[in-house]
């Protein structure tokens, strides 16, 4: 009895080259159907969000808009784009523009992390799409890239200037109001924007007295500002921040708003907010910055010729950041010198106990036992037993008024000249 078989058995009623060939000219053709473009956002690892107004062509062209700086904010860059298969259908960014400017490997071309950029990705698989949005997923670091249908009037706006003026007045209203709340089910909620680590964070009174704090990645649109992904805040998704004339709202992910109130201080008292929504200073790697005293400026400055003065394998220690790390519960403190060395890094960390006594803070430290804490303790002398050690200070919210990020304030009872700042992290 002989067998045959005239034509294979299709469980999916196609062959696997022709579902990737479907899959592939579906997500295609979603990209080019939008004949007005897209408004974008894209998270990063490393410096929060980012906004795109993005025009695919069918010839695999695009052009393209960023609110990375003021220049992108107004000047196109035309370049190109694939839609491939990999594991699924993904959308690869291939040649030079905003997206694959985040991911350059060298700190001086987009201030990214040596060999790292924004830790963003150009390649994205293809999630979903929903409604007049297309979601993507990066393939390396699992961010969000969201494509949402611009509208005409929404194009003309991104094309004519108005992304620019838009992205100044978000920063200037929240500069000029750094401390600004929502009202969510009569619950207070307090929130802040970092435009410069593209975030936005909400800090809320709990039923037990306590604070709770979340951060989101954030990115500006034509209209306002974009949550990304939205975030959950007393039970309700919020989702962007979007202005009507000269009056700023909240928005949830069903469309209702909430007033944007300003207010003149925090709602949470600084001492409260140490140790609970933040728990690290961190002073910045800069020769001046907001808050800084000429005293602190010089002294740095001192300690850091002093740190240059030691090297490892015949590369000179360079002082970046200062880290104050707050153990509340156990009132301790850790003072973390981050230091590179030719391409490497190393720290140095003193250890402190500390009392609080009527709002001042006294700083006890535990003498190095060793290593190179102790052999350099000498050398950071005009930071650390001159002020540090001595003194008493009172700490406090300061707002660089040129940014509008809230800051905290070390400020010397002894020396009122010596004051420094550094980011709540």
């Amino acid at each position: 009895m002989g067998c045959s078989k005239d034509k294979t058995d299709l469980t999916f009623e196609a062959t696997p080259e022709e579902r990737i060939g479907e899959k592939l000219a579906e997500v295609k053709s979603a990209l080019v159907s939008a004949p007005y473009g897209w408004i974008a956002g894209m998270g990063t690892n490393a410096k929060g969000g980012y906004g795109f107004y993005i025009k695919f062509g069918e010839d695999d062209k695009l052009t393209m808009l960023s609110d990375y700086s003021d220049e992108s904010a107004t000047k196109s860059v035309a370049s190109t784009y694939r839609v491939k298969w990999g594991s699924t259908a993904s959308l690869i960014f291939d040649t030079y523009n905003y997206i694959t400017l985040m991911q350059d490997p060298v700190p001086g071309v987009a201030g990214g992390v040596a060999g790292k950029g924004y830790q963003s990705d150009i390649e994205f698989n293809f999630d979903r799409i929903s409604g007049d949005s297309v979601i993507f997923i990066g393939k390396k670091y699992l961010n969000s890239l969201i494509l949402i249908k611009a509208t005409e009037l929404e194009q003309k706006s991104y094309l004519d200037g108005s992304y620019k003026n838009g992205i100044a007045k978000n920063k200037n209203y929240f500069t000029l109001n750094p401390f600004t709340t929502i009202t969510i089910g009569g619950q207070k909620t307090e929130f802040s924007f970092d435009f410069i680590s593209k975030s936005v964070k909400f800090t809320s009174l709990q039923s037990d007295d306590s604070y709770l704090s979340i951060s989101n990645s954030i990115y500006h649109s034509i209209d306002g500002i974009e949550v990304l992904d939205g975030v959950l805040v007393n039970n309700v998704y919020l989702t962007s921040f979007i202005w009507e004339g000269n009056t700023i709202s909240a928005i949830d992910r069903d469309g209702k708003t909430y007033e944007v109130s300003s207010n003149t201080t925090s709602i949470v008292p600084y001492l409260n907010a140490l140790g609970k929504t933040f728990t690290k200073v961190v002073v910045q790697n800069a020769t001046t910055y907001a808050g800084w005293s000429s005293d602190f400026v010089t002294r740095r400055a001192a300690i850091k010729s002093a740190l240059g003065g030691w090297n490892i394998s015949g590369s000179p220690l360079v002082l970046g950041t200062i880290n104050f790390n707050f153990d509340t519960v156990n009132k301790r403190l850790a003072i973390v010198f981050n230091l590179t060395y030719g391409t490497s890094s190393t720290t140095l960390t003193y250890n402190y106990t500390y009392t609080l006594t009527d709002g001042k803070f006294k700083f006890n430290i535990i003498p190095p036992a060793g290593g190179n804490e102790a052999a350099i303790y000498v050398s950071l002398a005009q930071f650390l037993q001159e002020r540090i050690n001595t003194d008493t200070f009172k700490m406090e919210y300061f707002v660089d008024t040129s940014t509008g990020q809230i800051l905290s304030q070390f400020n010397s009872i002894e020396h009122p000249n010596f004051t420094f700042t550094g980011k709540n992290q």
